[in-house]
């Protein structure tokens, strides 16, 4: 499957004003909030975002564990339907 985002890994950088999400050869994001204000979660979300195809390829990995686990334990066809709609919000697929 051909990834359709920039790949990772993502990181956060700064310089001196918003954070940034950045991979090896481009800006991914700014993480803006309003000036003034001292916004405590600003640099939590930038991880938050950075952290996204990482979170992608192990949800993809718990899919296919729950998919080949999932005959005869309920649970396990839960989650895989779970990650199945998480990893399609994702990335259209």
């Amino acid at each position: 499957m051909k990834t359709q985002h920039t790949p990772g890994p993502w990181f956060v950088g700064s310089t001196g004003g918003a954070p940034e999400v950045l991979s090896k050869e481009r800006r991914i994001a700014k993480v803006l909030y309003h000036i003034g204000s001292e916004d405590t979660e600003v640099f939590p979300n930038a991880r938050l975002i950075a952290t996204a195809p990482d979170m992608l390829q192990t949800l993809r990995y718990i899919l296919d564990l729950a998919e080949e686990d999932s005959k005869g334990i309920d649970g396990y066809g839960m989650i895989a339907e779970w990650a199945r709609n998480q990893i399609r919000l994702a990335t259209e697929e």
